[in-house]
């Protein structure tokens, strides 16, 4: 937004011109004679009144009472012409008051124009595009130098981190000597306006920029040289929010123009805020739904993928039987095929169905006290003979004295068996998986480390999720499944009221799960499950 001219300016608009209505009226002498003193003044008034606004305004009336008087041939001591100055004084004074608030009322008016045209336009660029990066350096573009000398755009990701997506100065040798401000974090200590604005979402208004004040927010000395160099004057930080959450800042700050920030600007710069909280809030949704579409089309694959495989060998061995031509051992084989496919597609369906239940709600656990180590041997036992066959040592450290939990005694032997059987998953011949449990910091402590493939660090966050498969890490057809068994875990472990984490050192170096369950109350019966062997 463009600045008016100086006030000084205005000033000697308001001399000038009653200087020339005084000269035009000293010509006019001889036709008019001594009357209408007056008249060519009231020109000179409304002029300095409507272009420099009230002061100027008055400053002509006076300097018009004043030449008017000089121009009287004899000094004013009539009643009838000392009236007739005081009148033109106080009709000056209502014009000048007039004309200001007519020109404040216009100048607000067109500010409210423009602002609302900016704002207009800001919208456009904002709903142009789900590519919210590009989307919102082009905003600051705008911003710059309608709102500020100085737009950047800090957006907070969904693990807390924060990073610059825009920086524009309207000096571009200044945006040179900005760029390197944006690697530093905020402090830690809520010191930086921006720090605070992420925290609380209530927006910041700098009205005077002070050396002490960046003194204060410097992270170093580098730094705070840096913010002295860019010579802020005055700033705003207001927050970018949609649907109650904080998703970053957007920072406007004034330098060379020497404007001054009020209230007003700050109630535009959330105006402004806000569709751009909701414009990146809802690419981020766009993005959101475009990875569920990607990971269920690649889920649908593979559902594909496991129930054709076996379901051709399946059909295969059955037109190999009906044909009556194999032999008694090719006929034992085949049936053993046929019995372990079957079990696998049983299993396959079974996760389905486990995890449907779960996200629905309709999963029941029948809880009870129970001690967890004839639980988790349990599912040991079942899964040693996979083990034995890929010679693969399992070791088990079970502490009996951890206490009891509550729980359903079935779906924790799950948790324990899906673990291992991960493990056993990924570990290659020779290797070995570790299965503790103990007692720490008052809970129940199961965990399941391997010597296998481990997970790879940007696979990590998501190897719980639903649908989700590490291929980068490894995955062959060997250990083809649907990649459901630790979605299955976290469901069941957090409807225990406990959590799960993993964590690996990265490819090629093993992975460990941990779960962590509350003890039950001391005066609860301990229910000891039967022995499941298989």
């Amino acid at each position: 937004m463009g600045n008016r001219p100086s006030g000084l300016n205005w000033y000697v608009l308001a001399v000038a011109a009653v200087g020339a209505s005084a000269a035009v009226r000293g010509a006019l002498t001889p036709l008019l004679g001594h009357h209408f003193l007056f008249v060519t003044f009231y020109p000179a008034v409304m002029l300095a009144a409507w272009y420099g606004g009230f002061a100027p305004g008055l400053t002509a009336t006076a300097l018009s009472t004043a030449l008017a008087g000089v121009l009287h041939p004899s000094p004013l001591t009539d009643v009838q012409e000392v009236a007739g100055l005081t009148l033109f004084t106080l009709v000056n004074a209502l014009i000048v008051a007039l004309l200001a608030g007519l020109q404040r009322a216009r100048r607000r008016a067109e500010a409210a124009a423009r602002r609302s045209a900016f704002l207009a336009e800001a919208g456009s660029v904002l709903a142009s595009s789900l590519d919210f990066e590009p989307t919102l350096q082009t905003l600051a573009r705008l911003v710059v130098p309608f709102l500020a000398d100085w737009c950047s755009v800090d957006v907070m990701e969904e693990d807390g981190s924060v990073h610059r997506i825009a920086l524009v100065h309207e000096n571009p040798g200044k945006a040179d000597i900005a760029r390197p401000a944006a690697v530093y974090p905020p402090d830690p200590e809520g010191r930086h306006p921006r720090t605070r604005v992420l925290r609380t979402g209530h927006p910041v208004l700098i009205e005077e920029v002070t050396d002490e004040g960046l003194a204060q927010i410097g992270i170093d000395d580098e730094h705070r040289r840096t913010l002295q160099a860019l010579g802020y004057r005055s700033a705003m930080i207001v927050a970018l929010a949609a649907r109650g959450r904080i998703l970053g800042v957007l920072t406007l700050a004034t330098a060379e123009s020497g404007r001054r920030y009020g209230q007003a600007d700050l109630e535009f710069a959330e105006a402004l805020a806000r569709p751009a909280g909701l414009a990146l809030d809802n690419a981020r949704l766009y993005r959101a739904a475009q990875e569920a579409n990607r990971l269920k089309d690649e889920f649908l694959a593979t559902v594909s993928h496991e129930l054709r495989t076996p379901l051709a060998a399946t059909m295969a061995w059955i037109a190999a039987l009906k044909r009556k031509k194999l032999s008694e051992e090719h006929t034992a084989r085949a049936l053993d095929i046929l019995e372990r496919t079957g079990r696998a597609q049983a299993k396959l369906v079974d996760d389905l169905l486990e995890v449907s239940r779960i996200v629905t709600g309709r999963m029941r656990l029948d809880r009870r006290s129970i001690d967890l180590v004839p639980v988790m041997e349990a599912a040991i036992a079942a899964l040693r003979p996979d083990a034995d066959a890929k010679g693969i040592r399992i070791d088990a450290a079970l502490d009996a004295r951890v206490g009891p939990v509550v729980g359903d005694p079935e779906r924790l032997q799950q948790v324990v068996w899906n673990l291992l059987s991960n493990a056993l998953k990924f570990t290659p011949r020779g290797g070995c998986v570790e299965v503790t449990l103990e007692r720490q910091d008052g809970l129940a402590r199961i965990a399941v480390s391997d010597t296998g493939e481990g997970i790879g660090v940007d696979f990590l966050p998501h190897v719980f999720d639903a649908f989700r498969q590490a291929h980068a890490a490894g995955a062959t057809k060997r250990q083809a499944g649907l990649g459901l068994g630790l979605t299955v875990v976290r469901r069941l472990v957090e409807l225990h009221g406990g959590a799960v984490e993993a964590s690996s050192g990265g490819e090629d170096h093993g992975a460990t799960f941990v779960v962590m369950l509350p003890l039950a109350a001391p005066d609860v019966r301990i229910v000891a499950p039967e022995r499941d062997t298989g």
